[in-house]
């Protein structure tokens, strides 16, 4: 397969399973953009139908906080697949690159979730595995609307997702997931995270935790505005626990005329690394801390 629609392949990003792959592509004004193929199968189609009617097309071009944007779909006679073009924004499964979470990526995941509720959708495929960021620190969730289609597939990664909504996968007669499961999603995805870097005993943290995971869907956040009225009082930059592992600070001993090469060489670690290594020097010890 050389071509998708319209677009060209330039590479396949992630195969997730026999029917369904993400491709890295280009239009031919050179655009770059994502496009999700699903393959033809009379044992989906209809469902496939449904959800591009419903759930894809009524988002095509809407520019919605914290999910990836919808450009166009189609189905690709030659290919024999549906396809889903999103922007491209260089972005990576958070899973792979998850020293990039920080606070700011669920506020804007959460807020984008508010105006879909807002829309009465809900129901998303949270998990650090499709949520997508960039080296700039851009958040999007990728693949709205496929939820079901997912679920299908097996392709939920089920050990982000509520207790209740687990148990509807294996009895579909059971309460649907809403949107209390999408926050019990999205801040499961960002648990360790929070635990790394918060104190769990602060009473905004402890709150959000305690009430975005509780067992019970009923003792859940009942209102988005809840949830995002707590996210804002968290700082992005705080205090972090002590750590699991003893740090340590290593002094460097120099003489006068070493110290630029030594701050030189302080200054090119600092590029690659996200801790500041400081270049001051200590008073009157002549160490450079």
């Amino acid at each position: 397969m050389e071509t998708i629609g319209q677009y060209n392949i330039i590479q396949e990003l992630q195969k997730l399973n026999d029917n369904l792959s993400l491709w890295l592509t280009e239009n031919n004004d050179g655009q770059t953009f994502e496009v999700l193929t699903i393959a033809k199968n009379p044992n989906y189609d209809r469902l496939i139908d449904r959800l591009i009617l419903n759930e894809i097309r009524p988002l095509l071009n809407k520019d919605i906080s914290g999910f990836q944007k919808i450009v166009e779909t189609g189905f690709d006679t030659e290919n024999q697949v549906y396809f889903i073009a999103y922007e491209n924004f260089g972005g990576q499964p958070l899973n792979e690159v998850y020293e990039y979470a920080n606070i700011l990526l669920l506020k804007e995941i959460a807020k984008g979730l508010d105006n879909l509720k807002k829309d009465n959708r809900q129901t998303y495929t949270i998990s650090p595995k499709y949520i997508s960021v960039n080296a700039n620190g851009t958040a999007k969730v990728r693949f709205i609307g496929l939820f079901e289609f997912f679920k299908f597939e097996n392709l939920l990664q089920t050990e982000y997702l509520s207790p209740n909504v687990v148990e509807w996968l294996n009895d579909t007669k059971k309460p649907r997931p809403n949107f209390q499961d999408d926050i019990y999603s999205l801040v499961k995805t960002f648990e360790q995270y929070i635990q790394d870097t918060y104190n769990s005993e602060h009473n905004v943290i402890n709150e959000i935790m305690k009430k975005s995971l509780c067992v019970k869907r009923t003792e859940r956040f009942s209102k988005y505005h809840e949830f995002i009225e707590l996210l804002e009082q968290i700082p992005l930059f705080t205090q972090k626990r002590t750590p699991k592992t003893n740090s340590q600070i290593v002094r460097v001993k120099t003489q006068l005329q070493y110290e630029q090469d030594i701050q030189d060489l302080i200054n090119s670690m600092n590029e690659n690394v996200w801790f500041l290594v400081e270049n001051k020097l200590s008073d009157g010890k002549e160490q450079i801390t």
